[in-house]
């Protein structure tokens, strides 16, 4: 995890994968850089035998598809699409960062497309439809798309099981469920979060003690 990551993070919130656009990023960028320094030498050694000094500056433009090999990578570095417990986040920049987080409870649908070479190569692109303004967001050429996308349901599920507990929490607390009815399933659900580390041991024995003094 990324220091700009950690940061980020909130209480109790933790990542449960982090990963990267897919390695051919990289390799396209390469051979593209390839092509053009190839291109260029040669263009170097024609120019340069008939005329001289063109030739030189020609070769030093080899630089520019080199340049644009290691921006590609640092790019790369510096990209990430992160699943929490609580939301998805890309973090995009090096110098400059842009953030783009939303809610789990507000991932509406999630859509993978992968083509043959994806699937082979283990990549893809992420569309993430949410219910807010910005409607949807797409992550392209990812590495282990299916895994994202698994955890991300996932991740979404065990929130809608702490979202079930908050409800029924107030509704015991609040003096309205059944004294000896809801608090023993309660308690075994309040255990349950505790072992998938959505609450803190010490949270799990002070809601536990609440619960065993209403019964």
């Amino acid at each position: 995890m990324s220091a700009y990551l950690n940061q980020m993070m909130g209480n109790n919130e933790k990542p449960a994968l982090i990963t990267r656009k897919h390695f051919i990023v990289i390799a396209r960028a390469l051979i593209a850089g390839l092509a053009a320094a190839i291109i260029i030498i040669g263009g170097a050694i024609f120019v340069g035998t008939a005329t001289g000094g063109i030739g030189y500056i020609l070769a030093v433009l080899v630089v520019l598809p080199l340049w644009q090999v290691i921006r590609t990578l640092i790019s790369w570095q510096n990209e990430e699409y992160i699943v929490t417990n609580r939301r998805i986040i890309k973090i995009e920049g090096v110098v400059n960062k842009h953030v783009f987080d939303s809610s789990l409870e507000k991932v509406n649908d999630v859509e993978l497309d992968q083509s043959w070479l994806g699937r082979l190569l283990n990549y893809g692109d992420i569309e993430i439809i949410t219910g807010s303004d910005i409607g949807e967001n797409k992550f392209f050429r990812i590495a282990n798309p299916i895994g994202f996308k698994r955890e991300l349901l996932n991740q979404k599920e065990s929130m809608g099981v702490m979202t079930d507990y908050g409800v029924k929490e107030r509704r015991v607390l609040s003096g309205t469920a059944p004294a000896s009815g809801d608090i023993p399933a309660l308690i075994a659900e309040l255990d349950e979060l505790r072992k998938k580390g959505v609450i803190s041991e010490a949270d799990f024995e002070q809601k536990k003690a609440d619960l065993l003094k209403r019964m």
